[in-house]
């Protein structure tokens, strides 16, 4: 998903750091994390996983949970919530995406 710069030479790192905004609204984060979840559920339908119910229940409780607490999302208010569930519903979607891809071939 994140693409590498191939280079050569001598590499430095900034001194500060760099605001990176990947997405322009909440509909763009949330249109971002089904076009990355397709995109896995097709690479892991390409490896012949199925979901069972872990996929559905644990993986998506977990990635709320690692974004909200582990990750300190709690301190950013109603917006680390927003963050945490948006990532929990896109584990979830990607294995909705995978289960359907693998409906479909049965």
């Amino acid at each position: 998903m994140h693409e590498r710069i191939p280079a050569s030479g001598t590499l430095g790192f900034f001194k500060n750091k760099i605001d990176h905004f990947s997405y322009r609204n909440y509909g763009h984060y949330i249109s971002k994390m089904n076009h990355y979840g397709a995109i896995r559920a097709q690479e892991l339908y390409e490896k012949r996983m199925q979901v069972t119910i872990y996929h559905v229940m644990i993986k998506p409780a977990a990635r709320f949970f690692i974004h909200y607490v582990i990750r300190l999302g709690f301190l950013d208010g109603f917006t680390g919530f927003l963050v945490a569930k948006t990532q929990a519903y896109g584990e979830l979607t990607r294995y909705i995406k995978l289960w359907l891809l693998n409906k479909k071939t049965h």
